[in-house]
């Protein structure tokens, strides 16, 4: 009888491939950050723009974050994304809890028809609705506020 292998198991060389393979994802996915990382934490004496860039700092440094936040309102920036992720969170629990009881537990007439607007609506990329969308934030007057720019997806 012949040894028979199930589907999942490997052969040592088929490992070894599989592991380069993922380490060379690895490097093209995290390299980028870690080249950012290394580049935001250099001084101003060295050059970012160099024929031959090095990776290392060799002078790190913190100050640029600090200068960034001197610059850029970005704890503010922080602070609405923070916001708006929060009541898109807590106002998609509420509706969708409401609309899940209503279209799973009442009868009533034309739910069918309403369960099938919903699903139909899911179907639709942002792209579609954006302009509507736009128009309704500026007739209502919010268009250049916090309340305006937060656009909760389903």
């Amino acid at each position: 009888m012949s040894a028979r292998r199930s589907f999942g198991s490997l052969t040592p060389l088929g490992l070894v491939a599989r592991y380069v393979t993922l380490l060379g994802v690895l490097a093209i996915t995290i390299g980028p950050l870690l080249w950012e990382l290394a580049t935001s934490l250099k001084s101003k004496a060295e050059d970012v723009y160099a024929a031959t860039p090095s990776f290392v700092p060799q002078h790190p440094t913190f100050a640029n974050y600090a200068e960034v936040a001197r610059t850029i309102p970005v704890w503010q920036f922080a602070t609405n994304s923070l916001i708006v992720a929060a009541l898109c969170v807590v106002g998609n629990l509420i509706g969708a809890t409401i609309a899940g009881f209503a279209l799973a537990r009442l009868k009533f007439r034309g739910r069918r028809l309403v369960f099938g607007l919903f699903l139909s609506t899911l179907v639709l990329p942002g792209e579609v609705t954006i302009i509507s969308q736009f128009q309704t934030v500026v007739n209502l007057g919010v268009g250049n506020t916090l309340l305006g720019g937060s656009r909760c997806r389903r």
